[in-house]
């Protein structure tokens, strides 16, 4: 094998990615679950690139650590997407029609 491209969250490791079509859904412990758009040829930092299409952070005040995100186990399911935050529990998170040309989540 060979590495073609990377996409690294420079605050956090990644776990549990999944692959929904052309999207990609990746529990990043701290930094949240991201969802990034695959589609085309993947080549270099994927990341640098601008191809994350949204993010959630979950902070929780009442968390077992307060405020202190561990998302893994990101899976989709229909038009949701599902995830265990370790610290505050399960979600269930629905991703929003993005406006043609906006580039934001």
């Amino acid at each position: 094998p060979k590495e073609d491209a990377i996409y690294e969250v420079p605050e956090a490791g990644s776990h549990n990615l999944w692959v929904y079509g052309d999207i990609l859904i990746a529990g990043n412990y701290q930094a949240g679950l991201r969802v990034v758009d695959i589609s085309g040829e993947l080549l270099g930092d994927i990341y640098k690139q601008g191809r994350e299409i949204g993010y959630y952070v979950p902070y929780h005040k009442d968390g077992k650590i307060p405020n202190a995100p561990m998302v893994w186990g990101a899976q989709p399911y229909k038009d949701y997407i599902f995830f265990v935050d370790m610290n505050s529990g399960l979600y269930c998170i629905q991703l929003e029609e993005l406006e043609k040309g906006s580039g934001a989540p």
